[in-house]
């Protein structure tokens, strides 16, 4: 049976939160049409300003990953330039970390668990040539790209903690070089884009 005591606990820390909560209906109510109007707008991003290109993502019904478009200016048609569904087909359970897309727009690297481990792989998807190229299977945290669309600048994890950057270069795929390493154990390394685009901060 119900013990009485438990459901007037409950019913006096309802009417308490009703009260508390009453001068801020009108609030409530207004993030409840905005999160309504949100997903009825078929879970479309709102754009983001990269270079010459506004980026959305799109989560399509029945699909694992959202779909990434771009359009150049708001008159032009939006381009479809990425979508991981198509790309990770290989890998059902993936996940994606880290996204970015280099400063040429060309190419897009990605960080991605591949079997729900935790432990992440670097990806590369060439836009223009539609290609996917394995950079690394190292347990990938941060990635930023160089100043161009070859190079790429990426921090792995040892020992549980992301203490060594590497840099791939297109130039020479086959090669990661070592940067940076630190093994003290409580070092965590981070990596950084600065705001003005031609510098990476650590």
């Amino acid at each position: 049976a119900p013990n009485p005591e438990l459901i007037d606990y409950i019913s006096a820390e309802n009417q308490f939160a009703n009260l508390t909560l009453d001068s801020t209906k009108h609030l409530q109510r207004e993030l409840a049409d905005e999160i309504l109007a949100d997903s009825a707008d078929e879970g479309t991003s709102a754009p983001v300003t990269f270079g010459q290109y506004q980026y959305s993502s799109r989560q399509e019904q029945g699909l694992r990953h959202p779909i990434i478009y771009r359009q150049k200016g708001s008159e032009s048609a939006k381009e479809l330039v990425f979508d991981p569904n198509i790309v990770l087909q290989r890998y059902p359970q993936a996940s994606i970390g880290s996204l970015r897309f280099g400063p040429l727009h060309t190419k897009v690297a990605f960080s991605v668990d591949l079997e729900h481990s935790g432990t992440n792989a670097l990806f590369i998807w060439d836009i223009v040539q539609q290609r996917i190229s394995e950079v690394s299977q190292g347990d990938i945290q941060d990635i930023e790209w160089g100043a161009d669309d070859c190079s790429i600048f990426y921090t792995t994890r040892e020992n549980g903690r992301p203490n060594i950057l590497r840099r791939w270069d297109c130039k020479r795929p086959s090669t990661q070089t070592n940067l940076f390493n630190e093994a003290r154990e409580l070092f965590t390394l981070s990596l950084r884009r600065a705001k003005a685009g031609n510098e990476i901060i650590l």
